[in-house]
């Protein structure tokens, strides 16, 4: 029997067999909508929890020279910077007040942070340039403190050192603690407090940290602080273990269910129709084409069935939860759905073929 016509002739047989094919409808509608309400639930949520563990503060390494040893130099933080496992490096000096030099010392202060390595890598350059040496880069809410109409000017520390202010920067994570002040480039007279290293992956944080205080050297590992996000990374490993059997016992569990549902359901329409398929088979359908009309007939509300009920699912979880299914999970639980009706059709449809036609024909 040609493709075409064994399409159209199980697509006319669903119809006509009209309870079995709205029975494995509604299993696989079933079986769907519990899958994403539950296990696909999980999977959102283990989602949302890994992109918060995983975001670029959560991934940044920080170690502060605590007891001015001097381990972090600007040739550290060149070492540092590259490595493969990290996205930036950057060193920072302790913050000095400043105030703008055209209204004195009387005026507000902010701090000033001086840097070692890529001044683009903490946030974005609003106005102006990138700053040389004896210059700097004003945040927003610093211009404000100051009183300066534009971001240009000069500013005064309490060292005596005057810097230039040539442009506009708006830090970002993980240095949006750095948005209160003024970023110049280090200068030589100026040691190091503490580097901030941001890691590619979480999974690569403990070989990361190793690596960097390594480097690093210090003298007295008591005088050194370390924000690590090791313990970030081991949580969201952890989570994403449980979250993943969890989900795989609750997908195992309603398929199951699905497959032996569905399995009675077309055993029973094939024992009912027991003549018309054995009809089928006197006029010389091959048991091959026997097999594929009878699963054709169960994949058109069985694909029915799992698109309504992943939608359906994905609906609900957005409605009373207030979160979303990622498309490849719900793609893939139509998909998993489908095929475990479609596998459930193949021992009825076996048994129906294999049959002897005329026996099934003098059956009463």
């Amino acid at each position: 029997m040609r493709v075409g016509a064994l399409f159209r002739e199980a697509l006319t047989s669903a119809r006509a067999s009209l309870v079995p094919s709205l029975l494995v409808l509604l299993v696989c509608a079933g079986v769907s909508v519990s899958v994403v309400t539950t296990a696909g639930r999980s999977v959102a949520a283990a989602d949302a929890a890994f992109r918060s563990l995983t975001r670029i503060d959560a991934r940044t390494l920080t170690v502060v020279d605590s007891t001015s040893q001097g381990f972090i130099t600007p040739a550290a933080v060149a070492t540092i910077t590259t490595g493969s496992t990290l996205e930036r490096a950057v060193g920072l000096a302790a913050p000095i007040d400043a105030w703008n030099g055209a209204i004195g010392v009387g005026g507000n202060h902010v701090p000033l942070w001086q840097l070692q390595g890529n001044m683009s890598d903490i946030g974005r350059l609003i106005r102006g340039r990138l700053p040389r040496a004896h210059e700097a880069l004003i945040t927003p809410q610093a211009q404000r403190i100051l009183g300066l109409a534009d971001p240009v000017g000069y500013v005064i520390t309490t060292q005596g050192t005057q810097f230039a202010v040539v442009g506009m920067i708006q830090p970002e994570p993980p240095y949006d603690d750095l948005a209160a002040g003024l970023i110049a480039p280090v200068t030589s007279h100026a040691p190091l407090r503490e580097i901030r290293v941001v890691i590619s992956s979480n999974t690569l944080a403990s070989s990361a940290q190793a690596t960097v205080l390594a480097i690093l050297s210090p003298r007295d590992i008591s005088g050194v602080e370390v924000d690590s996000p090791v313990a970030q990374a081991q949580t969201a490993q952890a989570l994403g273990r449980q979250f993943v059997a969890y989900g795989r016992s609750m997908v195992l569990g309603a398929l199951a269910i699905g497959f032996a549902l569905t399995l009675v359901v077309v055993l029973a329409d094939v024992l009912m129709r027991r003549r018309d398929l054995g009809r089928r088979r006197t006029l010389g359908i091959t048991r091959g084409d026997l097999v594929l009309l009878v699963v054709l007939r169960t994949l058109f509300p069985a694909a029915a069935g799992s698109l309504v009920g992943t939608f359906a699912g994905g609906a609900i979880v957005v409605a009373v939860w207030e979160t979303s299914i990622p498309l490849t999970f719900a793609v893939g639980v139509a998909i998993m759905t489908m095929v475990a009706a479609l596998v459930a059709t193949l021992a009825p449809a076996w048994f129906a073929a294999v049959r002897d036609p005329v026996e099934v024909m003098r059956t009463p």
